[in-house]
């Protein structure tokens, strides 16, 4: 019997040490490998699913103190990624409000890129890593002609080189990585590319959950018969991220 407790007691004890291993929601059960060997190494972005929304409400104010307008306009961009297709859906929608009478107006924008981001981890908590993004489709509105020429869609980037999101960059130095929990369940990682609460680390797949950013802005100005206050909200919601590794 005192065997049997000792080799209950063992096995316990072992199983115990390995599924300390698991600190991410869905990471595996046993793992032989500790979190900082699993993380290190070279990982090629393989998902990603962005969401952002931008709402921007402006309402004017007579010298009565009744509301002459109001105009609410709500921004809204759906970025996904697969293999090494990204596309980029937006959509505009205002509604204005001028008395009794309401009208609403849509507009929508739809891009695409060739994507391909790659990141090492090293042991000595150094990054290297590439982001290689060209625009391959543009359709501005629902009824406008896309343009999938390279040298028009080439010319286009260079004409507005603020309104999309082309970038041709690599770095042998990019900093250094770390854990923001370093001292506990090593979560939430920080590199550059690759940031963000770990749901799951294999030794070959990474998938970060996304972060929900919120943020407010109040502003009011007055002239000489009425008063006008903009707000902005912010919502920023990234859903999850998949990250394998090379």
């Amino acid at each position: 019997m005192k065997k049997i407790a000792i080799f209950g007691l063992i096995i316990g004890t072992t199983l115990s040490i390995l599924s300390g291993c698991k600190k991410g929601a869905d990471d595996p059960f046993l793992s032989l490998r500790s979190r900082d060997k699993r993380i290190t190494g070279d990982w090629v972005l393989a998902i990603e699913d962005v969401t952002t929304k931008r709402t921007v409400t402006t309402t004017v104010t007579d010298s009565n103190g009744d509301q002459a307008s109001k105009n609410v306009s709500v921004s809204t961009e759906i970025s996904s990624y697969s293999g090494s297709s990204k596309t980029v859906k937006m959509t505009d929608q205002t509604t204005t409000t001028v008395g009794s009478t309401t009208t609403t107006t849509t507009t929508t924008m739809e891009e695409r890129y060739s994507l391909s981001v790659s990141e090492t981890l090293g042991k000595d908590h150094i990054i290297s890593n590439s982001w290689v993004e060209t625009l391959t489709y543009y359709k501005a509105c629902d009824t406008c002609t896309a343009i999938t020429d390279k040298e028009e869609l080439a010319q286009l980037v260079a004409q507005n080189p603020w309104d999309f999101e082309n970038r041709n960059e690599s770095s042998e130095n990019a900093g250094t990585w770390t854990w923001a929990d370093a001292r506990k369940n090593k979560i939430f990682i920080m590199g550059d590319f690759i940031w963000g609460d770990i749901l799951q680390l294999k030794d070959k797949e990474l998938v970060l959950q996304g972060n929900f950013i919120t943020k407010n802005t109040d502003s009011s100005f007055d002239s000489f018969d009425e008063s006008t206050s903009v707000t902005i909200t912010d919502l920023n919601v990234a859903g999850q991220q998949t990250w394998t590794k090379e």
